[in-house]
């Protein structure tokens, strides 16, 4: 009965004892340094300010590339004969298409390079990195 009783309490102090320390290293992470947080607030300033640069100018292309084909598709109507017009439109739309595919090549393009320069970055910045999930397929459908 002793060692039932040793055993029952040694049992219950377990139970609270370890889930209190588990709790304590679960929230007792390393402090962040002044450097390696301005460090990484450096390296998101960059990545978001050049993916918004790179989306204006993308905004900026597709607009022009709506604005020309309008201008090509009213002044199609112009055309006396239908097979003028139907050239004309025609070409409109494979303008507009190759600047649009144009647009979104280069908006790529500043995505991976602003995502890669940003994860070479905060490879300086040291082990507060890890907090740092870096999800660029949040990107993935701008």
């Amino acid at each position: 009965m002793k060692i039932f009783k040793i055993f029952l309490v040694s049992l219950l102090l377990t139970g609270f004892a370890l889930p209190a320390l588990a709790e304590e290293n679960a929230t007792t992470t390393p402090p962040t340094t002044s450097t390696a947080a301005s460090c990484m607030k450096a390296a998101a300033e960059k990545r978001d300010s050049a993916l918004m640069t790179g989306w204006d100018s993308y905004t900026a292309k597709i607009k022009d590339g709506l604005q020309a084909r309008l201008t090509s598709i009213t002044a199609a109507w112009d055309k006396s004969t239908t097979k003028e017009r139907k050239t004309a439109i025609k070409s409109a739309w494979s303008v507009f298409n190759k600047a649009q595919w144009q647009a979104k090549k280069d908006w790529q393009k500043i995505k991976n390079t602003s995502w890669s320069q940003y994860r070479t970055e905060i490879k300086k910045c040291g082990k507060i990195k890890s907090e740092d999930t870096s999800y660029s397929s949040a990107d993935a459908g701008i």
